[in-house]
C-alpha cells in the first residue's frame, strides 16, 4: 500500500469512528401531545439534530398515526443539549 493510501485509509476510518459515535448519541424528543407527555428518541423518528421544525413534525405526526394538522399550532424547543421539546402553545389570557 502506497504511503497515500495508507493515509486515505487511515483518514476514512477514523471519519466513519466519527460519524458512527455521532450516531451513537441518543438525542431525545420530548412531546406533551394528547394530555400525555413521553420520550422518544431521534432514531425512531429517523431525523437528526438540524432536521427543520416542519420535518419534524412530519416525523412525529407519522410516528403516532395522526395527521400533520394536528401539530400547526406545536412549538419546537431546540436545546443546547441536541434534544428537543414539542409541546402544545401556551395561551394566556
Amino acid at each position: 500500500m502506497t504511503a497515500l493510501a495508507q493515509a486515505l485509509y487511515y483518514r476514512n476510518a477514523i471519519n466513519i469512528k466519527v460519524d458512527k459515535e455521532e450516531n451513537e448519541m441518543e438525542f431525545i424528543m420530548h412531546v406533551r401531545f394528547d394530555g400525555k407527555s413521553f420520550d422518544i428518541p431521534f432514531g425512531e423518528l429517523d431525523i437528526g439534530s438540524r432536521t427543520d421544525d416542519r420535518q419534524v413534525k412530519a416525523a412525529l405526526a407519522g410516528y403516532l398515526d395522526v395527521t400533520e394538522s394536528r401539530f400547526r399550532n406545536y412549538v419546537l424547543e431546540r436545546h443546547s443539549n441536541g434534544n428537543l421539546t414539542i409541546r402544545p402553545e401556551a395561551v394566556f389570557g
